[in-house]
């Protein structure tokens, strides 16, 4: 979303959108949902008081939608009103436990789906993550794909990227880290921003066969 330049904005929007949502107890889901709205109201320049105020306008992130339709449960406080029927108006909502009506899913048949789709089987991990969250697993196998191994990468250096002339390494895997110094970036330009790096590794690994992430 090109928001790592405004992180600062992001965290105190984020003690909002949990008001917008009734104070919710946080654990993954709920925690991304809050997250998401958060966001969503730093992209577009909104308040608290403004999201409120235009709830039944405004296009919101399908997470925020789905949880106030039940799909993740229902609080222990209830879903906020008259916010949440501002937002759904005539879309449908879930009554009871949204596990209870689910279809039964075939772990293995969606285990060769997904191996037969990115060249390789997934691990328990993966096939969960794919299984609970489809779409959002999909999008991660894009970005790894383009980007590299990113979870190699401390928070900072992943939300901002390094100053020039920081030096900071990456482990690829235990015995293979790169040691690697910034040496040029560009402007950035939504999102993304070009630099040059210099870098040497330690362990099984040569400079030049290694794969650098590139945040």
């Amino acid at each position: 979303m090109g928001l790592g330049h405004k992180f600062k904005e992001v965290k105190k929007a984020y003690a909002e959108a949990n008001k917008l949502l009734g104070d919710l107890i946080k654990v993954t889901p709920s925690s991304k949902v809050v997250g998401d709205l958060a966001q969503f109201m730093v992209q577009n320049g909104l308040t608290r008081e403004e999201v409120e105020a235009r709830a039944d306008e405004l296009s919101f992130p399908l997470s925020v939608v789905e949880f106030l339709q039940g799909h993740i449960g229902t609080p222990p406080g209830g879903f906020p009103e008259p916010f949440r029927s501002r937002v759904l108006k005539e879309l449908p909502r879930v009554e009871g436990r949204p596990g209870a009506s689910l279809p039964p899913l075939d772990f293995e048949a969606l285990g060769r789906e997904l191996g037969a789709r990115h060249g390789a089987p997934p691990g328990p991990e993966e096939l969960l993550s794919a299984a609970l969250y489809p779409k959002v697993y999909e999008e991660f196998r894009t970005f790894a794909s383009t980007f590299g191994p990113v979870s190699c990468l401390g928070t900072r250096l992943f939300l901002e990227g390094p100053t020039i002339a920081e030096e900071f390494e990456v482990e690829l895997e235990r015995g293979k880290t790169l040691h690697i110094k910034a040496l040029a970036l560009g402007d950035l330009n939504a999102g993304r921003a070009a630099g040059g790096f210099s870098s040497s590794s330690t362990g099984n690994c040569a400079p030049s066969s290694c794969e650098t992430p590139r945040p």
